[in-house]
């Protein structure tokens, strides 16, 4: 892999192992699980292996992710052929999303988008938290059953580096949309879980949003921001300078 590889995968790896809460996830282990009970499968899974037979990782998997909907990432910091082997063991395919980077050194510091005024949005930093929670559920398809599971999920996450941020979009009161940015302790920032509320979308707020997290990890230090993007999201980040270096396929077992 080469030197921004490292760095997207291993941020990666401490943004999802942190749903683990309390109880902890090691990212640089061989076989990183991470387990949030949020019912939603990318909140729950597997993020590589490395130097494991497949057949024992799959085990191991299957028994620590009984009872929750999980994924597991196949990319560049897997074993070559992770994704082949999966779909001898009957795993089926389940997406793939771009990684796209921008840089934020000090050359690329006047080229860093302006803040992005939004008639009625004020964009503030860790706010109420259940709000947050609810900007993101319903957009994420996580039933509003799930929600106190996802509040307490919200509240015990722990990064095992880094620092986590967390932005509401707000508008005459109400959180309509959030984010969050992981700010490495190796100047590799990453944005994750954009969402908005349906009825305030196409009104620029995700791109404000974007922004206004561009301008955090540059105002951090930071020197890239990395993310990955869903298909309606990746317009929005292009238009921010975003560009896609590599990418993420996801598998599900049966």
């Amino acid at each position: 892999m080469t030197a921004t590889t490292v760095w997207h995968h291993g941020l990666n790896r401490a943004y999802w192992t942190g749903w683990s809460g309390a109880a902890g996830g090691d990212p640089d282990a061989d076989l990183p699980i991470y387990r949030s009970e949020i019912p939603h499968a990318l909140l729950n899974g597997v993020l590589r292996v490395r130097d494991r037979p497949i057949g024992d990782a799959i085990a191991e998997a299957r028994a620590r992710l009984a009872g929750v909907r999980w994924v597991w990432w196949a990319g560049a910091d897997s074993d070559p052929g992770t994704a082949e082997a999966l779909l001898a063991h009957g795993a089926e395919p389940a997406g793939e999303v771009p990684i796209m980077e921008r840089e934020l050194m000090e050359r690329e510091l006047m080229d860093v988008p302006a803040p992005v005024t939004v008639p009625g949005l004020t964009v503030i930093r860790d706010g109420d938290l259940s709000a947050y929670v609810r900007a993101y559920a319903g957009p994420n398809g996580i039933p509003d059953g799930a929600l106190p599971v996802t509040e307490r999920a919200e509240r015990d996450y722990r990064p095992p580096r880094g620092e986590l941020v967390r932005l509401s979009g707000v508008v005459a009161g109400q959180t309509v949309a959030s984010t969050s940015v992981l700010l490495g302790d190796d100047g590799v920032a990453g944005l994750y879980c954009v969402a908005t509320l349906d009825g305030f979308r196409r009104r620029g707020i995700s791109t404000a949003l974007t922004v206004a997290a561009l301008r955090l990890a540059q105002a951090a230090g930071h020197r890239v921001m990395t993310l990955q993007a869903s298909s309606m999201g990746e317009p929005v980040y292009r238009s921010a300078g975003f560009r896609v270096v590599d990418s993420w396929r996801f598998f599900r077992l049966p």
